[in-house]
């Protein structure tokens, strides 16, 4: 990097820390600019912007160098008129929580998988029933492999276990009682595996639950999905306490006795990935993807692993000599009257993303500059209402423009949710093109020599 490039950088992160106010002394926007360099500080958003919804492949679930990038998961299916079917599954790792194989001396009473509700990433009807199964995950899972949403795996045919028609009470406490005391606990989902399972885990030798490899060989993992209910993402927290496998049984001492196995390895070191699946055959979205134009009114914004709107500003090119300010995306949130914002709540964070030189979607740079600063909002992204009350993603691209102008980008920037993959929210957007709410790039630049 430049002695220019980190004056430049160290003054953008200098501004931003001002919160987005106009930064045009040139101590701040570089200390290499001369006083007799300097003409003229303008301001302008006349610009056309240039939009295209596109879809994305898929979205790294699990690294292998910096693990789950997963922490919130959900499983279920949407049916959303504007975005299509989207349906996610967790496919995931389990493991002995400590080693013991007495209750194979015993009758197992009954086992439970145990799934702790996470009330941030909950989404669509969440008042409808659903059903929920789990089966075995047959495919050995490698934490020192990358796993992607579109990553397939050998599912078992057969349900191991499942629970129908019940509704997932994100509030309530859930009393349990033992031969001896009640227990209450957080609110969890509580699955039962069916007797085949309960048969196939008495008819293990002891060395299945006394080692780690010997257990692995026989469980590898479980995936967890929605087998009936049409429009609602349950969420969850899979390293939660509460979530987990039980084994119940009645030893020769007590009626009641248990143990337990866990999807949190030792360490974190586990595999936990969710596979998303996106149709958007007769929505809204399906008309607008992939078609680059600078009078679409619409833009869609998906989470999981669904639609980006990619932007180009046109005649951003021709600016020379300039150095970039401040540089302020808006986008309205599209007023689109039948909408029902409880039922799909908003991004609570967009952000935007650019191209790898391997063509990877990765952070922008405004984003990573926030980030090193452990300050996201720097970036923005968030909501925030005009004079009028009408909602607008406001997000800081001061740094994106200024390397488009000067060459060091090509000029194509994403806009996707933030952490996409933690939290199925959507949003459509006014495009470029809406008559009253476009969505406009403003720039405060200096003009140099």
């Amino acid at each position: 990097m430049t002695l220019s490039r980190i004056r430049w950088v160290g003054g953008l992160i200098i501004c931003a820390a001002l919160a987005w106010n106009s930064c045009t002394d040139s101590i701040l926007i570089g200390n290499d600019l001369l006083d007799d360099e300097i003409k003229i500080v303008a301001f302008t958003d006349s610009f056309k912007l240039r939009t295209t919804v596109v879809p994305e492949d898929s979205i790294i679930t699990h690294s292998e160098s910096a693990g789950s990038r997963i922490v919130r998961h959900t499983f279920g299916v949407l049916n959303d008129p504007y975005f299509g079917r989207t349906e996610s599954k967790i496919v995931s790792e389990i493991f002995l929580n400590g080693i013991g194989s007495a209750f194979l001396d015993f009758d197992v009473d009954s086992v439970v998988m145990t799934l702790a509700l996470d009330t941030a990433v909950r989404y669509g009807d969440l008042e409808s029933p659903v059903s929920v199964e789990v089966r075995r995950n047959m495919t050995a899972l490698d934490v020192n492999e990358n796993y992607y949403s579109n990553a397939t795996f050998d599912i078992g045919t057969e349900a191991i276990g499942g629970i129908e028609n019940i509704v997932p009470n994100y509030t309530d406490s859930i009393t349990l009682n033992g031969p001896d005391d009640t227990i209450r606990q957080a609110p969890h989902l509580r699955i039962p595996m069916n007797q085949e399972f309960i048969d196939d885990l008495t008819s293990q030798p002891k060395a299945t639950f006394e080692f780690a490899d010997s257990f692995a060989l026989w469980l590898q993992g479980v995936q967890v999905s929605m087998s009936e209910g049409t429009n609602t993402m349950v969420g969850v927290r899979l390293n939660d306490v509460l979530s987990g496998m039980t084994i119940y049984y009645s030893d020769a001492d007590s009626f009641y006795n248990t143990y337990s196995m866990v999807f949190t390895g030792l360490f974190n070191s586990h595999v936990q990935v969710e596979t998303f699946d996106n149709d958007y055959s007769g929505s809204v979205a399906e008309n607008f993807i992939g078609d680059a134009d600078d009078s679409d009114s619409l833009a869609f914004v998906q989470s999981l692993s669904g639609l980006n709107t990619e932007f180009e500003v046109v005649g951003l090119e021709d600016f020379d000599n300039v150095l970039i300010n401040k540089a302020i995306l808006e986008f309205y949130v599209a007023d689109l009257g039948q909408e029902d914002r409880n039922l799909y709540p908003l991004p609570d964070r967009l952000q935007t993303r650019v191209l790898n030189d391997d063509s990877v979607l990765v952070n922008s740079i405004d984003v990573n500059l926030a980030l090193s600063v452990n300050a996201i909002g720097l970036f923005g992204g968030t909501t925030v209402e005009d004079d009028d009350g009408n909602l607008k993603y406001r997000m800081n691209i001061t740094a994106g423009v200024q390397d488009i102008i000067r060459g060091r980008a090509p000029n194509k920037i994403f806009i996707s949710s933030y952490l996409k993959q933690n939290n199925p929210r959507r949003v459509v957007l006014y495009g470029p093109g809406h008559p009253e709410f476009p969505a406009k790039l403003s720039l405060t630049y200096t003009q140099t020599q």
